[in-house]
């Protein structure tokens, strides 16, 4: 009994470890060499379940989407895509998995994985994911390869979780990044630090949509 009970528990244990390391893993694929010269701006999870239900202050939350639609208005003078992606789970082992550690949100065909109202009417394109790298489908990939992206500039939530995971699996592709400070929103202020920290050290830009204008 004793012994079955252990094997029960280690299954489960490595069952979660597994999914876990599903979720926040980065992922890796080829180099986009030294060819493309387009920019697109990239929106990350601005959705009703993260910010209307989400741990985001209303001041914090409104001064972000202010400097995501300055980001937007930019993008569109200069012909840059706006790409937005939103967390939207489906396969059963994630859906247990976003149950425990997001409380249900960002699970697919609910109202709350909807983009909210500002985000949905500055993206051209929507694209959905099921962990925290924007990058794991393939998808992403793809449409920046049909508009000749080498430069991403980055918005949307949480700095210290999806936004990072994401930015790390760019630069691992070759792109030049930019993180968009004032339009990127964090629960934990030194959460953020450290991630911008470690994106400054592998070269990427962090500054605000006003002095990257």
């Amino acid at each position: 009994m004793i012994l079955a009970v252990s094997l029960a528990a280690l299954a489960v244990f490595l069952w979660l470890a597994i999914t876990l390391w599903r979720f926040v893993r980065i992922s890796r694929a080829e180099h986009i060499g030294d060819r493309r010269k387009g920019t697109a701006l990239l929106l990350i999870d601005l959705q009703k379940d993260f910010l209307d239900n989400g741990p985001y202050p209303p001041a914090q939350r409104a001064q972000a989407l202010d400097a995501v639609s300055r980001a937007a208005v930019q993008a569109r003078g200069n012909g840059w895509p706006v790409i937005a992606v939103r967390q939207t789970v489906r396969s059963r082992s994630l859906r247990l998995l976003a149950r425990l550690a997001l409380g249900g949100k960002g699970m697919d065909g609910t109202a709350g994985s909807d983009l909210v109202p500002e985000a949905a009417a500055l993206s051209d394109h929507v694209l959905s994911k099921e962990v925290q790298d924007a990058f794991a489908s393939g998808e992403l990939d793809r449409l920046l390869a049909q508009h000749d992206v080498a430069h991403l500039r980055i918005a949307g939530l949480d700095g210290e979780h999806c936004v990072r995971v994401t930015c790390l699996a760019a630069i691992q592709r070759g792109y030049n990044v930019t993180l968009l400070s004032d339009a990127i929103l964090t629960a934990r202020d030194t959460g953020w630090d450290k991630a911008a920290r470690q994106a400054q050290m592998q070269g990427v830009t962090v500054g605000t949509v006003a002095t990257l204008c």
